[in-house]
């Protein structure tokens, strides 16, 4: 047995289980942050830093990152 993990899904992964430094960091600096993730990400990150305050993105548990990350990309395709 084996398990396929799509890049979307890595991404996702990554982005919502990220730690409040990380977070800081990308609102910090999202063309550095940017080179962490895939390409087809950075629209996610600019969208993640217009609409939303760090402060409000680390009050989210991992579970609810997970779903809003995946909520802007479904809206993004």
């Amino acid at each position: 047995m084996g398990k396929l993990k799509t890049v979307w899904y890595m991404n996702v992964k990554f982005l919502s289980r990220m730690n409040n430094e990380l977070w800081a960091r990308l609102f910090a600096a999202p063309h550095i942050f940017k080179q962490r993730v895939d390409e087809e990400f950075y629209p996610l990150v600019d969208r993640l830093v217009s609409l939303y305050a760090l402060e409000d993105i680390q009050a989210l548990s991992g579970r609810e990152r997970s779903s809003l990350l995946q909520d802007l990309l479904l809206k993004q395709a």
